[in-house]
């Protein structure tokens, strides 16, 4: 059976990453690995991106069919990364989100823009930002658009996946672990349910909510596990407690 390499690809920690994959009959990009930058086609254009993740599979899934309009056409070069430096320089960003933040400010939009990326092929510049619920912004993006003369894409985040980004210290002293090793964007959607299935309920709501207000990302990491262990553990004997009680009662009346 013919395997599958799925690659994750990202050309920002908070952007929402792109997923191909490699047949290993085609033998393409077999030495790729994590943190190399390769030059990626897609439906929006040319982007630099870097491999964040790789898993190998034994035959393609539906995650790959999704990859079909998803093309890496090289590795990167030092010329390529140059002038992906020079497009997203210091300079250009804060200026970028500067004009975001004013033209918000004119439409009275509830926003922060907090990044932006210009594309590697010149054509689209990406804004990131957040807001306590989902707005209105299309006639911000004409605003843009007419400003920069770019396609533009607006990306919003949480409350959770800013505080992933951004860092901060958690209760044991030492970084947020969405910082320091989930990449800045967490794990996925934690519920309650979490809770009833590991048994916390106990612990308060207080003790099971994280800096950023919402539930721990922990609880989700560590839900495999758990299920594991209740899956394996072996059900108490009712039978055997039943009978010992009656047995020490008789005994007791018998004295």
């Amino acid at each position: 059976m013919t395997g599958v390499t799925i690659y994750k690809l990202s050309a920002r920690p908070w952007d929402r990453p792109y997923i191909i994959s490699i047949s290993e009959e085609k033998g393409e990009f077999e030495r790729l690995k994590k943190g190399d930058k390769v030059i990626l086609r897609s439906r929006a254009g040319v982007d630099l991106v870097e491999v964040i993740d790789i898993e190998k599979r034994d035959e393609a899934s539906q995650m790959a069919d999704k990859s079909e309009e998803i093309v890496i056409l090289r590795k990167a070069n030092e010329d390529d990364i140059r002038k992906e430096s020079y497009l997203n320089q210091e300079k250009n960003i804060k200026r970028a989100v500067a004009i975001c933040r004013k033209l918000a400010k004119e439409r009275k939009l509830p926003m922060k823009v907090m990044d932006a990326y210009f594309s590697f092929d010149g054509g689209r510049v990406i804004f990131l930002f957040t807001a306590p619920d989902r707005i209105d912004f299309r006639q911000l993006v004409k605003d843009l658009s007419q400003t920069f003369h770019k396609s533009i894409r607006m990306h919003q985040i949480g409350i959770r996946q800013i505080f992933g980004l951004g860092g901060d210290i958690g209760p044991c002293g030492c970084t947020l672990c969405c910082k320091s090793f989930l990449g800045g964007i967490g794990l996925g959607k934690v519920t309650t349910d979490l809770i009833a299935d590991q048994d916390l309920s106990h612990r308060g709501i207080d003790r099971l909510t994280g800096v950023c207000g919402r539930l721990k990302c922990c609880l989700l990491f560590e839900e495999e596990i758990y299920r594991e262990k209740i899956k394996n553990r072996k059900p108490k004997d009712k039978t055997t407690n039943q009978n010992s009680e009656p047995q020490s009662e008789n005994q007791e009346n018998k004295k």
